[in-house]
């Protein structure tokens, strides 16, 4: 019975030795992450007084209009690269999803103009609450630091910055609407109310992490991690004016956005031939 219980003592201190080494690798090692989330909400823009015409009447009858843009919790989705130059110290690079989805809001006036087939009222108020599926894939590289690579819990920070590219108009708002004057077989159509004179297609994304991952055995961990994902995304500025007064004067506007995510990491070593 000693010697059984020597034996399983020495296997219990190397598998402990071995999984500690593992946890702790002294050469440059690569690790792949898979993670998913979501992505918070805030205001984005408002028009409070837009001037919309009245279809089929002169420009001097248009009824005021409260336009605006809400960003809606979304769905966050990337691949990362680490390469651990150190056990802390590792270069890093991903390619996220960041589903930064928005919703239209509009808010007519309270008696609007005269008009046979309504199309204004029509148009804000299908307009109101649409969800349009606006997003930034980010393209991005930066920096890892672990701070206790050698435990089972390991807390981490990471800075990463790039460039996005933006899908979808986060200012373009338009409403459907029934009418003769649409020229369909149906009579549907959609009503622009506002929109840029030429969409956007970068941006800058930068992104400040912190989290921990737990060792599920050697060579895959679960990730859990916060972001401050730092972007910037066109906004109206102003009313239209001109031939097109649904073409509005643009800007950017820089958002904090918090997400989280939770992810599997899957650890690479770079080992060298034992020698004898």
């Amino acid at each position: 019975m000693k010697r059984i219980a020597t034996v399983l003592a020495v296997l219990v201190l190397r598998g402990s030795a071995a999984f500690a080494q593992q946890l702790s690798p002294q050469e440059p090692h690569l690790v792949f992450s898979i993670s998913a989330g979501l992505s918070s909400g805030s205001h984005l823009w408002t028009l409070p007084n837009h001037l919309q015409p009245v279809a089929g009447a002169s420009l001097s009858n248009q009824d005021t209009m409260a336009l605006g843009r809400v960003l809606r919790p979304g769905i966050v989705a990337g691949l990362t690269a680490s390469y651990f130059t150190s056990p802390r110290f590792g270069w890093t690079a991903e390619v996220t999803y960041f589903g930064f989805a928005s919703e239209q809001r509009c808010t007519g006036p309270t008696v609007y103009q005269p008009e046979a087939d309504s199309i204004n009222r029509q148009a804000c108020g299908r307009a109101q609450g649409l969800h349009v599926a606006t997003s930034v894939v980010g393209f991005l590289g930066g920096a890892t630091f672990r701070f206790f690579p050698d435990r089972r819990v390991e807390p981490f920070v990471r800075a990463v910055a790039g460039l996005g590219l933006l899908g979808n108009s986060y200012i373009q708002t338009s409403g459907v609407v029934r009418s003769t004057q649409c020229q369909t077989a149906d009579n549907l159509c959609s009503l622009t109310l506002v929109k840029e004179s030429k969409a956007s297609q970068l941006t800058f994304v930068t992104s400040l992490s912190a989290g921990f991952s737990f060792a599920l055995s050697p060579a895959y961990r679960v990730r859990f991690e916060g972001r401050d994902v730092i972007t910037s995304l066109p906004v109206a500025t102003g009313n239209g004016s001109g031939s097109d007064p649904a073409v509005v004067p643009t800007g950017r506007v820089v958002r904090h956005i918090p997400t989280f995510t939770i992810g599997v990491d899957i650890i690479l070593e770079r080992r060298h031939p034992r020698r004898y």
